[in-house]
């Protein structure tokens, strides 16, 4: 409706009045602590599972950690174990220089203390599965039973498995490995695993796998190694067993580029583990997270062939079914910051911290005649700080018995009233049909967006809108040079790379390194330049998750009429990604666009915390918040015309609430929200 406009037009956007400190008077706890702390005492310890892909034909050479006993990947490999259970005192621990200003980054960035990791392992449960060195049965083995690691004498029995040397194998049977996997989680017969000689006795309990699932609310996580690519002799197999579990879809195989290892089966185990009951004698559900990591080394003649990036994309896939993360490991740092990256996100916390269906809430509604703007946010399961959110709109209809009743573009019921929850098969305005989704669990399609915060919405129009570099350096993202000073035309300050107050060679107020800047400033205008969110290889294209969470921010909506019908409307409101935005309002497949957001500098050294995603909430490093509080509007039509007219001398103003983002409120003069 308002295209034109919106792509010539510079929203001028002026601070009607200044940062205001507000006094606080004691410390309250957060109300997100619902997700993050368990009722009932505290979490049971994890069990985290670590798969290695052993192959001989696979073991191919990797720069070593300092001090490495070996250039190969099962040498690093048996090094990082060594790390792991003997913290303390491995010869092969790299350094990791902690600044006393917590601002800082570690060197190298995102390193671990000895003393971390020593905490971390305490914390879980480990144990060790590889490839079956057998002739015979293709699969693989438990060479160390899952235990507590925080007994000393358990690290060793660990380490003594591998100490030696880790054996190679024949093959790699990636999908028939993770069938495996399920077997010794949930107690059952081996499938491979007993036709070994090498296998650890004690994870058999008569013709059985001793489950180590002991705890209804006990949190399962895999770590699958892999440094090579799968056998493709195992597919047929793969996905008979695999159909036995009813873990094979019509959908099927999981689509990925390049597809040369699409038709193996490790993501869709990946994904079935992640969703069905593996202990069917304990009450509710015991389920299993994957995490992933790639050993290839860039070095290698053969790391940009379409093998060896397919076998990267598998296992990408096989994290993101899996509900984990995957990390490319280059060289032996690399591989070791994976893996405690992923032991870090485990700790007993995780297993509380729950992602939840979206509930229905009047605290973060908007209104504006039948129109109601909902925002929406999924808490992370793993409480890294980064919550994905939305704007969606939905409007008020009449029952069968004519009461009043939010609705969906389609006139459906939008609530589930016995559970006060989304509807899976609803459909919000802006909302269009797509197979964006094909890289995750679940429909490719953002239509029906139901219950499922990322999909549909006004995060749907930003990934569209900003699809590609030259569309998002188009987009009107914008701050303040130093302190915003009342009266200040914003407009003319963009948060972008040309902006040298915040990436001049001496800027320091993104609390990020000089050659990190670019990139970060760029995943904030939506770049998707860090994690590959949706497992296409590019960093050219926007984010997946790219819209923030919307916890408290309560969406203001202010109709300008200027053109009457009552389709002149905007919301304005704030997420924790750092920005606030204004969103054109309206029911017609054109709005639901982002006309303008805006990166207030108090938050500047919050938004590397938020790209890193790896330094979880907790009572020391809460969650990072920015405009998370309520926008309160003023408005004053001066000639009583029912229109909103900057020219005619009416008023619109915003105040804006940082609720825990800051001591501040931002007052907008936005009488006209496009010039």
């Amino acid at each position: 409706m308002k295209t034109d406009a919106r792509r010539k037009t510079v929203p001028r956007l002026a601070l009607a009045g200044l940062s205001m400190l507000l006094a606080t008077s004691a410390v309250q706890a957060e109300d997100v602590d619902l997700f993050l702390r368990n009722p009932l005492g505290d979490a049971t310890r994890p069990n985290l599972l670590l798969v290695v892909d052993n192959a001989a034909s696979n073991n191919s050479s990797i720069t070593p950690l300092p001090n490495g006993s070996g250039n190969k990947k099962l040498d690093l490999i048996k090094d990082v174990l060594h790390i792991l259970t003997n913290p303390l005192t491995s010869p092969y621990f790299p350094t990791c220089t902690v600044p006393s200003d917590p601002e800082l980054p570690r060197v190298p960035d995102g390193c671990y203390t000895r003393a971390e990791v020593d905490d971390m392992v305490k914390n879980i449960n480990m144990g060790l599965m590889l490839m079956n060195p057998s002739s015979g049965t293709k699969g693989g083995y438990v060479r160390s039973h899952i235990r507590p690691m925080n007994v000393t004498d358990n690290r060793t029995k660990l380490w003594n498995t591998v100490k030696d040397g880790i054996p190679n194998a024949n093959n790699a049977p990636y999908a028939k490995t993770m069938h495996e996997a399920y077997l010794y989680f949930g107690g059952k017969p081996a499938y491979a695993g007993f036709s070994t000689s090498v296998y650890d006795p004690d994870a058999k309990n008569g013709s059985n796998y001793r489950s180590p699932i002991g705890d209804v609310c006990q949190p399962n996580y895999i770590i699958y190694v892999g440094n090579g690519g799968p056998d493709s002799s195992e597919d047929g197999d793969s996905r008979t067993l695999l159909s036995g579990l009813g873990g094979v879809l019509s959908s099927d195989p999981i689509k990925f580029t390049p597809s040369n290892y699409q038709s193996n089966w490790l993501d869709e185990y990946a994904r079935t583990l992640n969703r069905i009951d593996l202990v069917s004698t304990l009450t509710g559900d015991q389920k299993a997270t994957t995490y992933t990591v790639a050993i290839q080394n860039p070095q290698d003649n053969n790391f940009n062939t379409n093998g060896q990036k397919s076998a990267r994309a598998l296992l990408q896939s096989a994290a993101l079914a899996g509900g984990g993360e995957y990390a490319l490991g280059e060289d032996g740092q690399s591989v070791l910051k994976a893996i405690l990256s992923a032991l870090r996100k485990m700790q007993p916390v995780n297993s509380v911290f729950a992602a939840v269906t979206l509930p229905v809430s009047v605290n973060v509604r908007g209104t504006f005649l039948n129109q109601v703007y909902m925002g929406q946010f999924r808490p992370d399961p793993n409480a890294r700080p980064r919550w994905p959110g939305n704007l969606k709109q939905y409007q008020i209809g009449l029952d069968a018995k004519l009461d009043p009743v939010l609705v969906d573009r389609n006139k459906k019921p939008v609530e589930d009233t016995a559970k006060g929850f989304l509807l899976p098969d609803i459909t919000s305005f802006w909302t269009k049909n797509s197979n964006y989704w094909g890289f995750a669990s679940g429909s490719s399609n953002d239509a029906p967006d139901g219950a499922v915060v990322e999909k549909g919405g006004a995060a749907q129009r930003m990934r569209t809108d900003l699809a590609t570099s030259a569309l998002r350096s188009s987009r009107k993202l914008y701050t303040c040079n130093g302190a915003c000073v009342a009266g200040a035309a914003l407009s003319t300050v963009s948060f972008s790379q040309t902006n040298l107050n915040i990436n001049g060679p001496t800027a320091s107020n993104l609390g990020a390194a000089l050659l990190e800047r670019d990139a970060l400033i760029e995943w904030i205008r939506g770049a998707d330049n860090l994690e590959d969110e949706n497992t296409n290889e590019s960093n050219e294209d926007a984010r997946a998750y790219i819209h923030g969470d919307l916890l408290h921010s309560r969406p203001a909506v202010v109709n300008y009429n200027r053109t009457a019908g009552d389709r002149d409307v905007v919301v304005y409101y704030g997420s924790n990604d750092g920005i606030f935005r204004a969103v054109k309002g309206g029911q017609d497949d054109t709005d639901g666009y982002e006309k303008w957001g805006m990166v207030f500098p108090e938050f500047f050294k919050k938004l590397k915390r938020l790209r890193d995603n790896d330094e979880l909430i907790d009572a020391a490093k809460p969650k990072p918040y920015f405009a998370d509080g309520a926008v309160s509007v003023y408005q004053n039509d001066v000639n009583g015309d029912g229109k909103l007219v900057a020219a005619d001398g009416d008023k619109v103003y915003l105040y804006v609430g940082m609720r825990r983002g800051g001591q501040l409120i931002y007052a907008l003069d936005v009488s006209d929200p496009d010039t």
